[in-house]
């Protein structure tokens, strides 16, 4: 049997197990981990038109508000090369959880290990390669959603339910001070019960984590939570 609740006490109670969820991930963060990325002039532009070329990071000043509209924008325009500077490649397959929004199938998934010499480590080909599907749409719909005027109040903000999604779900953008991670989050409704109540049955987040420092946003890693 399962509980059932309002959708308006369900809701809150979905983004406080985000935030709980959060919090315990940056505590468990390997703070010697290092970020690396290159600092460049506003006017930076790709090196050449060559795939694997690389676009320099540009830090804009205003801290990591400021980063994470440089992030939004380069998503939604779907500009990889920009998108990733916020990467710090190798990533670890592993760690970083980079397969949970991609879901390759089993014969995608052989493919690539037999292309691999090293298939502990996700490169900038990789990212290439299933770039299309790294990034979940419900994200991007959550982040077109963001008006520009629109401010983070204590770090937080979410968007409105989608409702009519395919898969129901409302974007959680979130800021934790301690950690100094930024979390964006998609997080999926449940379903109803047999007399149409809410159930939390089916309810789980797929929330991608950025490390901030100086230097800017790093991609952390994926987590699937619920």
């Amino acid at each position: 049997m399962f509980c059932t609740f309002t959708k308006q006490t369900s809701s809150n109670m979905r983004f406080l197990y985000f935030i709980l969820v959060i919090s315990a991930l940056s505590a468990c963060r390997d703070k010697e981990q290092t970020q690396t990325r290159t600092v460049a002039d506003s006017n930076a532009v790709a090196m050449s038109a060559d795939t694997n070329s690389v676009v320099p990071h540009v830090e804009p000043a205003g801290g990591w508000t400021e980063e994470f509209k440089v992030l939004k924008k380069a998503l939604l325009d779907q500009d990889r090369k920009r998108v990733e500077t916020f990467f710090d490649f190798p990533l670890n397959v592993d760690s970083a959880s980079v397969w949970t929004a991609i879901e390759p199938s089993e014969t995608e998934l052989k493919a690539w290990k037999a292309g691999k010499t090293d298939t502990a480590q996700f490169d900038r080909k990789d990212f290439e390669k299933f770039y299309s599907r790294f990034f979940l749409p419900e994200l991007l719909r959550g982040l077109k959603s963001m008006k520009a005027e629109e401010r983070f109040s204590e770090g937080n903000w979410s968007s409105k339910e989608f409702k009519e999604a395919a898969r129901p779900f409302q974007f959680h953008v979130s800021f934790d001070k301690d950690s100094q991670s930024l979390s964006l989050n998609v997080a999926f409704f449940g379903g109803e019960d047999e007399e149409g109540n809410y159930t939390s049955e089916g309810e789980y987040n797929i929330i991608y984590l950025f490390h901030w420092e100086e230097k800017g946003l790093t991609f952390d890693r994926m987590v699937i939570a619920g």
